[in-house]
This record gives structure tokens, sequence and C-alpha cells, in this order.
């Protein structure tokens, strides 16, 4: 899809799932072969959270401390980090993504959905068939610049689509 999508009730492909579902306000954009979901939880409560599908997900943490809490990603130890703000994670299409958390802060976090064989991304890449490991909490300074400008797109009224793919072919190329 090349149409920025803006309603969050109704989403083409999984997305991160939380418990209790009203604990987040979520705001989803879609762009061909990237889809952003920015998620601002509005309660401090104790939740979970939980993902696997066919897409990548790139995560980027803006806010995000907990006092409890735990994350957990195939393929990797489980994480009681307490503070991750500005840390990104990686977790491959096919891997489990799930944890709970008892927030100190709410939490403020853009998923990156992509999807491996995008129409975007050139296939001499060999991008779908890159066998990519997870990551937890790390940071790039060059994929989250890539990252908050995306994120921008997403939430700006004037948005340009063909700017917003072009960053999405660049991520790819990061993530490579």
């Amino acid at each position: 899809m090349s149409e920025l999508s803006t309603d969050l009730t109704e989403t083409t492909s999984p997305v991160v799932e939380f418990a209790p579902p009203d604990i987040a306000r979520r705001h989803i954009a879609t762009w061909n072969g990237l889809q952003t979901d920015t998620v601002e939880v509005i309660k401090r409560e104790p939740f979970a959270y939980e993902y696997k599908a066919s897409r990548h997900l790139l995560i980027m943490c803006e806010r995000a401390e907990r006092d409890d809490g735990e994350t957990l990603v195939d393929g990797l130890p489980r994480s009681t980090l307490h503070e991750y703000s500005h840390k990104l994670s990686f977790v491959p299409a096919g891997h489990q993504f799930s944890g709970w958390q008892k927030p100190r802060a709410l939490t403020r976090v853009t998923y990156f959905y992509i999807d491996p064989k995008g129409p975007l991304i050139d296939p001499d890449l060999h991008f779908a068939e890159t066998e990519f490991k997870p990551r937890l909490f790390f940071f790039d300074q060059d994929l989250w610049e890539t990252a908050q400008k995306l994120k921008d797109q997403a939430k700006s009224p004037d948005h340009n689509r063909q700017y917003a793919e072009a960053l999405s072919v660049v991520m790819a190329h990061e993530l490579l």
C-alpha cells in the first residue's frame, strides 16, 4: 500500500499486542513494505506485550523505564534491564518478542514493521534471504536518525509518501 493509513482500528498485518489493550494509544501509518506504529502507554499500570509475524520488527524506545519486568526475544537471553530509553531492538521475522513490565515512566515507543520482500527493496540486495540475528537494547546513530525521520513522516499531516518510502529503503540498507 502506498497510502498513509491513520485508522487505528484497521491494520492489515499483525502488530505488537498489549494486555490490557487500553493501556496504550497508537498511531499507525503504512507505506509500501513498511508500517510504523507509534505507541504511548497512557497508564502507569503493569502490562504485557507480544509479537510474532512474518515481518521484521525494529523497535525505537524513546522513553522506557520500568521498576520490574522482562523482555524476551527468541535467540537471546532474557533481559530485566530497567532503563532503556533511546535504545533500539531488532526482532527478525518469525522470532517471538514478548515481555511484561511495571512501568516507572509512561513508555513511548515506535515499532517499524518491515516486509522482508518489500517492493521497494532491490532484489539484488538479498534482503529477504538474509538471516538476521536478533538484537536487544542497542544504539546505532544512523539507524536511530532514519527511524526518527520515518516516525516524523508518519505523524505529519503533510507526509511525503515518496520521502517516507525512500527512508524505508535507507533503513533496510542500514539493517544489512
